[in-house]
């Protein structure tokens, strides 16, 4: 688990030129009192964050046996396992969790080290728990701690496992993330099984909510607001559903730092945000009423 920016909540409004996540293309179940949806709609690992973020939470980090196996299960159960082909074409199937390979800050004894290795980071504000470095799984500083890298192997010809190798390998990727094995046949990577991969890839993910998303009626405060233009080069106009006026307006980055904020907002409002280019998530709140839609300044 991992703090997470309560004020950006569990509503997806994607950009115009792309459809809507519906509820109809996540699977939702919880575990140990948080949410988890297996999205079945294909992002790069980049893009899948960002969803994560706009429904309130990131992507998933297994940090228990008891916890990957609930999100492989479910995976099992809602997902085929040739939904969409690996870089390597070893006939299993992967779904983003939340594993990044990254440089961060870490204290040692009074001392502050950089360390290259794999992180927990599903929000990708590059503060994570470590789960390996190359040739070196399950390391983190002087604490071993929870992982599931794969054991990699070919097919003997009998239906057994030729040990070749243990991820996480790299493989000559240049940024590679972490993705949970779905395979039928276990002759390359035992399902449920971590590896690391291409990024860039386009496949299914799972996000973490803490806790149970709030109930609300999201479409209808959707369909009676209006924010543009979006693409923005900083100035945008706020037309607002009824139960919004009077609330507050927040922009964060997606590293879920705070950017803009602005409280008492009228049903007609325009606020001039001046912030670097790139996507932002807006959110607008009034009592129990949210919303939440990505923006782009240019």
């Amino acid at each position: 688990m991992k703090k997470i920016y309560t004020a950006i909540v569990a509503v997806l409004v994607t950009l115009s030129v792309n459809a809507q996540i519906a509820s109809s293309d996540y699977h939702e179940f919880t575990h140990d009192g948080s949410t988890y949806r297996i999205v079945k709609v294909k992002k790069n690992w980049n893009d899948a964050v960002t969803e994560a973020i706009v429904m309130g939470g990131y992507l998933a980090e297994p940090e228990t046996a008891e916890e990957n196996e609930a999100i492989h299960n479910a995976i099992v159960t809602n997902v085929a396992s040739d939904y969409a082909s690996d870089s390597d074409n070893k006939n299993f199937a992967l779904v983003y969790i939340g594993i990044k390979f990254a440089t961060m800050e870490e204290e040692v004894m009074g001392d502050i080290y950089e360390i290259q290795g794999y992180f927990l980071d599903g929000n990708n504000d590059n503060n994570g728990t470590q789960v390996a470095f190359e040739g070196m799984s399950g390391y983190a500083g002087s604490e071993v701690v929870y992982h599931n890298w794969a054991s990699l192997g070919t097919d003997d010809g009998n239906g057994g496992l030729i040990l070749t190798g243990v991820e996480p390998d790299q493989h000559d990727i240049t940024n590679p993330v972490g993705a949970i094995v779905h395979s039928d046949n276990d002759k390359y990577a035992y399902d449920g099984s971590w590896v690391d991969c291409d990024g860039s890839q386009e496949l299914y993910f799972v996000v973490e909510i803490e806790g149970t998303p709030t109930a609300i009626n999201e479409n209808d405060l959707l369909e009676n607001t209006r924010i543009y233009p979006n693409p923005s080069n900083g100035t945008l106009n706020l037309q607002l559903a009824d139960e919004l006026v009077n609330g507050t307006v927040t922009i964060f980055n997606l590293a879920g730092q705070k950017v803009f904020e602005k409280n008492s907002i009228n049903s007609k409002e325009q606020i001039t945000c001046d912030v670097a280019k790139g996507i932002y998530v807006l959110t607008i709140q009034h009592g129990e009423d949210k919303i939440s839609k990505k923006i782009t300044f240019k």
